[in-house]
């Protein structure tokens, strides 16, 4: 058994990802495909920075190492058709300046494209979860973009 990808137009991840998830630096997320599901994760190092307090949007950013109490909450205010993915650190201002309490929302800039977390032109990794049985892709390396996902082999 093998998980196809096929290309589709990105959506933010809380409209079409359940049972979201964080630790540490990692988002996780069990995220619709054009066929099935499959659980994704996404280094949010590579997504956010810490910007003298404030959590910004940028690539490669590496925001966990000047920001602490990392949180996601999921915040529901009745305007949005979903929950709302709200990320919340203590983050360093720099200068001996105390830290600064930050919130962002992650949907602002985190996509489902097709099963697979991304922001900003960078890509989680995957679980093939469709037809197969836990088949995680080797070394964290992605398949070729959206046209053959892992090969799942036997089932056992």
């Amino acid at each position: 058994m093998a998980c196809l990808f096929v290309s589709a137009d990105p959506t933010p991840f809380n409209i079409s990802c359940q049972q979201w998830s964080f630790n540490g630096n990692q988002l996780t997320a069990l995220c619709d495909m054009a066929v099935g599901s499959v659980a994704t994760s996404l280094d949010l190092d590579d997504c956010y920075a810490n910007y003298q307090g404030t959590l910004t949007p940028a690539s490669m950013g590496m925001f966990t190492k000047t920001c602490t109490n990392r949180q996601l909450a999921n915040y529901l205010d009745g305007s949005q058709p979903k929950p709302q993915p709200i990320l919340s650190a203590d983050c360093s201002q720099g200068d001996g300046k105390p830290t600064q309490h930050s919130e962002v929302n992650l949907a602002d800039i985190i996509q489902n494209n097709n099963g697979i977390l991304q922001c900003l032109g960078n890509e989680g990794c995957y679980t093939c979860w469709a037809d197969c049985i836990q088949c995680k892709d080797t070394g964290g390396l992605q398949p070729p973009p959206y046209q053959s996902g892992c090969d799942c082999g036997s089932k056992s």
